[in-house]
């Protein structure tokens, strides 16, 4: 006797609701913040007369907040504490010293809002007559001098939680295995339905 299709239906539902399953899993784990502005911009061309560096995220961070320049050479130039900007918490402010014109790299390390640490780096260009960049809100009056040399991890991406990946990958593999059983049994079935149908025929 083959099997009611209710029963069919409901094994064949078991790999889409596996799977949903895993995307309810992993969107928790990749929902970090990223930068969504930046003073100076990436690639932009700045004057040597700029002396800050603004980064805004997309929400508030908090904890750990570090940011580091880096010239031509790959020589960290001196910075101060970075600290957010005194009217919004998304913003980090950082004070950078003279800068010589070519190509810098800003390093940065941030903790978002669900306690997991991001970093990045983006470069502009400094040379005579470049544009002056938007300060995003911060204020270099009010941050110290920049007497700091960092250098920071070149590490381009957001923490991924161990637990995250052991998770994901154990949801995977129950996904591919219900799979491989609902088409084996939906198989089966149908090849039952069509014997059924010829015996009553005979």
């Amino acid at each position: 006797m083959s099997m009611p299709a209710f029963r069919r239906t409901s094994l064949r539902a078991l790999p889409v609701a596996a799977a949903l399953t895993l995307v309810g899993l992993a969107a928790p784990a990749w929902a970090h913040t990223t930068l969504v502005n930046s003073g100076p911009a990436v690639r932009e061309e700045v004057g040597t007369d700029t002396n800050l560096i603004a980064l805004k995220f997309g929400e508030e961070v908090g904890g750990s907040l570090e940011v580091a320049v880096l010239d031509k050479d790959e020589k960290p130039v001196p910075v101060s504490d970075a600290q957010p900007a005194a009217t919004d918490g998304s913003v980090v402010c950082a004070r950078v010293a003279e800068l010589e014109p070519g190509v810098h790299t800003v390093r940065y390390e941030v903790t978002s809002a669900d306690e997991h640490v991001v970093r990045g780096s983006y470069q502009f260009t400094v040379k005579e007559g470049g544009s002056t960049p938007e300060t995003l809100g911060c204020d270099v009056s009010a941050l110290a001098e920049p007497t700091k040399e960092k250098a920071l991890s070149d590490q381009d991406q957001s923490d991924f939680p161990a637990w995250a990946v052991w998770t994901i990958g154990g949801v995977a593999v129950v996904t591919a295995g219900l799979a491989a059983v609902a088409v084996v049994r939906s198989r089966r079935e149908e090849d039952d339905d069509e014997v059924e149908a010829t015996d009553l025929q005979e």
